[in-house]
Formats: C-alpha cells, sequence, structure tokens
C-alpha cells in the first residue's frame, strides 16, 4: 500500500493517487509544518507492506532558515525508522511563484541537501519543479494538471518497490 502523508499539497495529489490505485491511501493536514507531519507518523504503527511518501516543507520555507529546515527532516525521517515500512519516499519542497528569490533559493538548497540526507538513510527523494501552468493562481498549491503530474510521477515511483 502506498500511503501519502503531508501537507494541503497532498489533498489534490492524494486524490490523483487514489483514483490510480486502490492500495493508495492519503492523511493530509492543511497548514502542518515539518513537525506536525513527525508527529503523524509516529502514529503509523508497524506495516511492513506499507510505502510512506512524505510531501510537506512548504509552509516551513518561508519561516524557517535552512539548518532549521533540516534539522526538522532529520527528525521526521528519524521517526519514519522507528516503524516498520517497505520503503518511505519524501518529495522535495516543490517550486512555487509566490516565493521571493531569497527563499526560493533558500527551497533548491535545502532540497539539495534532502536528497543527500536521504541517500544516507536509504530513503528515496523525488524531485518536483512543477512548470507556472502546474501552479494554481495562489502560487503555492498546485492545479490540476499538476496534481495529476505529482500523483503520477509517485504512483510510478512507488510501482518500482511493489512485490
Amino acid at each position: 500500500t502506498i500511503v501519502l502523508l503531508g501537507d494541503s499539497l497532498t489533498r489534490g495529489v492524494g486524490a490523483k493517487l487514489e483514483y490510480q490505485s486502490n492500495m493508495a491511501s492519503t492523511i493530509c493536514r492543511p497548514g502542518a509544518h515539518i513537525d506536525d507531519i513527525t508527529v503523524e507518523v509516529s502514529k503509523l504503527g508497524d506495516n511492513a507492506d506499507r510505502h510512506v511518501v512524505l510531501l510537506v516543507g512548504t509552509n516551513d520555507i518561508k519561516r524557517e532558515d535552512s539548518v532549521n529546515i533540516l534539522k526538522k527532516y532529520r527528525n521526521l525521517l528519524d521517526e519514519t525508522q522507528k516503524i516498520r515500512n517497505r520503503k518511505v519516499s519524501v518529495v522535495g519542497i516543490p517550486r512555487r511563484t509566490n516565493l521571493d528569490n531569497f527563499d526560493n533559493s533558500r527551497r533548491i538548497g535545502v532540497n539539495r541537501e534532502l536528497k543527500v540526507m536521504c541517500a544516507t538513510l536509504n530513503v528515496e527523494f523525488l524531485e518536483y519543479e512543477p512548470s507556472n501552468n502546474r501552479l494554481a493562481r495562489d502560487g503555492l498549491h498546485l492545479n490540476d494538471l499538476g496534481q495529476n503530474e505529482l500523483g503520477l510521477k509517485i504512483y510510478q515511483h512507488c510501482g518500482r518497490f511493489l512485490v
């Protein structure tokens, strides 16, 4: 099974993922920060057939510096290691159009470091850089095209690990 867990970005993406597979479910916490999703992960319990996909961080990028964001990701990934899962994957913080250059550059740096962190912990990392026509008017959330695109990307990624 695939469990997509994260902030408001997971709502639409999760719906598309669940449409593609009856083995997918979504836990969406609108407005959630990385620490909030760490708490949700701690509630999961063991499931050796589960592939956890984490999509969180976009609500942290404007409020925290890179060092703190990466510490929070490390705590999140450590929490996933405490329970049995078939696999854990992290979607990097997607591009958004409502960030200034400084915050966007922080996002890019965090994703680069997060990718390295994931590799050292045997966690898969998915990058998603949506084009402008995949973003909603608010510049943060994905529109229908973006939700479909990321949902399909996650589905294809997870398919490699299903037995």
